[in-house]
């Protein structure tokens, strides 16, 4: 009847307002939390100072600390995904960085692993050095075995307002501000690259932070 149709018609309004409430409100949290990591990673807006960081401990204690406290809030199951944490470097090889902002940056590379290990159950962290022309460098890399990423969603990969990423909104902001943390404050590289199966961001820090000149991000695994 009419009536019934009328009825329906107003029922699928409401239906949309709702969501489009929701994705309002999804944005507006999305939007605070990209602010407040943004403060986080401007070491003159908080007041950060560079360190001596021992760079094989420092891997290996923030990503198993992480790893275990995540179990423990019950936002992972530590029995059903295989961690491997290992490198080729000596126990006193330093980088001089901010260690607040790296160790920021390397939790959210883990935690975008950690969520797409859902589909492959493994997680390796590795970490090593490599020396050219462009000066000495420490690389850290995090890969999952999940299902990676299309090649028609790797130009987003670092767009804080992208529907691409498996991990939502949240993910999305986590990564841009990952790359601004990486481009604008380490001055290091960082790279995407598909691992297949999964996904590798591998990160190049300079041995010490160079007075001036920028860093790069990179989805293409040049």
């Amino acid at each position: 009847s009419f009536l019934s149709r009328e009825h329906t018609l107003h029922t699928v309004d409401f239906e949309r307002l709702h969501e489009l409430a929701k994705t309002a409100y999804e944005q507006n949290i999305a939007m605070q939390q990209m602010i407040q990591r943004a403060r986080r990673i401007d070491p003159f807006a908080s007041g950060l100072e560079m360190a001596e960081i021992r760079v094989a401990p420092f891997v290996v204690q923030t990503t198993r600390s992480r790893f275990a406290l995540l179990g423990e809030r019950g936002q992972i199951d530590p029995t059903e995904i295989q961690l491997t944490v290992a490198g080729d470097l000596p126990e006193d090889s330093i980088v001089t960085t901010y260690r607040e902002i790296l160790g920021d940056v390397l939790t959210e590379l883990f935690d975008n692993a950690l969520i797409h290990a859902a589909d492959g159950g493994q997680v390796d962290v590795s970490y090593g050095a490599r020396s050219g022309a462009d000066g000495e460098w420490y690389l850290i890399t995090v890969r999952d075995y999940g299902r990676g990423l299309p090649a028609e969603s790797r130009e987003r990969l670092f767009d804080p307002l992208s529907d691409s990423a498996a991990g939502g909104a949240s993910l999305a902001i986590g990564l841009h501000v990952v790359s601004v943390a990486v481009v604008a404050t380490l001055r290091a590289h960082l790279i995407y690259r598909d691992a297949t199966p999964g996904a590798a961001f591998t990160l190049e820090i300079p041995r010490e932070l160079p007075r001036d000149g920028s860093g790069w991000v990179d989805y293409r695994g040049r």
